[in-house]
């Protein structure tokens, strides 16, 4: 038997040996439901098929986070996208059968970019499988997909953030899905969506018996919820993937709630699948800051941000440099952060920057200079805006005078400027500056980082200043998850969901009201699970005494 006719077989099986176990699940849960007295563990799959029960058909681009997931070409689940290469999905879309038995990674497939699951997008191959170490019968149902290449984003492909908490109960939660329209209903060829509402394990128990802490659950009323088809698909809320859908009671549309993995409870093996297996391979870089440019896989190894990673990334897409929020962050408070500035063009906010002194703002070097070798901007094409949180209103607007590029700036090396302004700051209790940092801070620290940024990986501008709290990491450790980390930056992890974006360049990391960090680089994507780049104010605190004439 040739390899394809053998897959096939297997394919077969594996769909003969999921209805059945479907189906057994479904009586059992059927009576455990109706009767509210049993112990027996009350989970049923949504077994694969190819919609959403009750809902409306999407846009093209409104979920650019969800993927089709392939068995042999054929549409069996939903998943999303966590990063360039990575789907979260369930555990039983992965496996033969209720077991672990997996199923080959060469068999399945992801479609993104597409409200079609069967034309359009992007279709890349998984490479890898990785299933919870303790799913059996539906428990622990969760599951990664490693893609053979990263996915291209753009605006109908992104990647979501992962949630940390569990949504409270009653608010509205989105799934999407190419499930069946109704129990042994047909397959819908257009992405649909709908909005549930959720319940928290402990409130779910009072409506099911024995669901266990790992899950949570969305009510809905009779003829709306998940079918078959619709698994190992999204729950999002806040614009955070919350939950992975598992399982239904009784049938699709019923008036109980159905499942979800809750992708908090499994935040840290979902991040460590991730991390474990991308620790030398970096697929792209992000610098934070002003107008993108691409650089080629043709570009040589020089321009690249390490000679070091040099043939490692000219292996994966592209390398990503400077455009205009903090990503999971938290609105700040009129003064709260004094010493921040917004460093604009004549289209607004490119940047971030520190005051720190009265003619004297620091800020990353690719936020005034471009090119390689890098040519810095004119004076004149800089303005810089203090002493109000509003991006658009408020505060006091300085021409620059003079810009000041580190010596030895090239790509993300030594990526740290300063801007002289024309007229000196009027200082008051929204408009101070912030001392430098002698030392970098100990590991284990709790960093702030503030700025105007994108709220997400390709999102929009945040019109008000945010802020959020990451925690700083060694060099020793942070070399070793990134492969290179030079002297002259600090690292600062967060988990999946926070972290700097687009704009946020050259804004302030601070450390027991000193200045510790400019932002510099983000990995992979805003808000992923690898720590941020920011040059080191106390590596370059000579430097910077120097020329700021302080």
């Amino acid at each position: 038997m040739s390899r394809s006719a053998r897959y096939e077989v297997i394919y077969k099986q594996a769909v003969k040996m999921h209805y059945k176990a479907a189906l057994q699940k479904q009586f059992l849960i059927s009576i455990v439901f109706l009767l509210h007295n049993s112990g027996a563990k009350t989970v049923h799959s949504v077994y694969p098929q190819g919609r959403i029960v009750g809902g409306a058909v999407a846009s093209e681009g409104q979920f650019p986070y969800q993927v089709s997931l392939r068995w042999s070409g054929a549409h069996v689940c939903g998943g999303s996208i966590i990063g360039p290469r990575y789907i979260l999905t369930a555990a039983h879309c992965l496996t033969f059968n209720t077991a672990d038995e997996k199923l080959p990674p060469s068999l399945i497939s992801v479609r993104a970019g597409s409200r079609a699951f069967n034309r359009g997008g992007q279709v890349i191959e998984a490479v890898e499988t990785y299933v919870h170490p303790d799913y059996k019968n539906f428990d622990n149902d969760i599951g990664v997909v490693k893609l053979t290449k990263p996915l291209e984003f753009n605006e109908s492909v992104r990647a979501i953030p992962l949630a940390t908490h569990e949504p409270p109960t009653g608010v509205p939660v989105i799934t999407s899905g190419w499930g069946h329209t109704s129990n042994n209903g047909t397959v819908v060829e257009m992405l649909r969506y709908n909005v549930l509402s959720a319940l928290t394990s402990v409130d779910c128990s009072h409506r099911l018996p024995a669901i266990p802490e790992s899950v949570i659950c969305l009510a809905h009323s009779q003829g709306n919820g998940v079918c078959d088809g619709d698994s190992g698909g999204p729950a999002v809320y806040n614009n955070q993937l919350v939950g992975v859908v598992n399982y239904m009671v009784r049938t699709c549309g019923s008036t109980a709630p159905d499942a979800y993995a809750s992708v908090a409870y499994f935040l840290d093996w979902i991040e460590e699948k991730i991390i474990i297996s991308t620790l030398v391979q970096f697929h792209h870089l992000v610098l934070i800051g002003y107008q993108p440019m691409f650089s080629q896989k043709s570009r040589s190894c020089s321009i690249l941000l390490t000679l070091l990673l040099c043939s490692i990334r000219s292996s994966y897409g592209n390398v990503f440099y400077p455009q205009p929020r903090i990503v999971g962050g938290n609105r700040a408070a009129e003064g709260q952060f004094p010493h921040q500035v917004s460093v604009r063009s004549t289209s607004g906010n490119i940047c971030g920057g520190s005051i720190i002194s009265e003619y004297y703002v620091l800020t990353a070097a690719h936020c005034v200079a471009s090119g390689s070798p890098p040519v810095k901007k004119s004076p004149s094409s800089i303005i810089v805006k203090a002493g109000s949180t509003q991006l658009t209103r408020g505060g006091q607007m300085l021409r620059v005078a003079e810009i000041i590029v580190h010596p030895d700036y090239d790509d993300s090396e030594n990526d740290i400027a300063l801007v002289k302004l024309e007229k000196p700051l009027k200082f008051s209790e929204t408009v101070k500056p912030i001392a430098l940092a002698i030392e970098d801070p100990p590991e284990g620290a709790s960093i702030v980082i503030s700025g105007w940024g994108n709220v997400r990986e390709g999102g929009l501008k945040s019109k008000d200043l945010l802020y959020t709290t990451l925690t700083a990491m060694s060099n020793e450790k942070c070399n070793e998850l990134l492969g290179y980390a030079p002297k002259s930056r600090i690292c600062l992890a967060h988990r999946g969901g926070n972290g700097a974006c687009d704009g946020d360049s050259g804004g302030p990391a601070v450390y027991k009201g000193k200045l510790v960090g400019v932002t510099n680089v983000v990995y992979e994507t805003c808000g992923s699970l690898y720590p941020d780049g920011y040059a080191s104010v106390a590596y370059y605190r000579d430097w910077i005494i120097e020329n700021a004439k302080l």
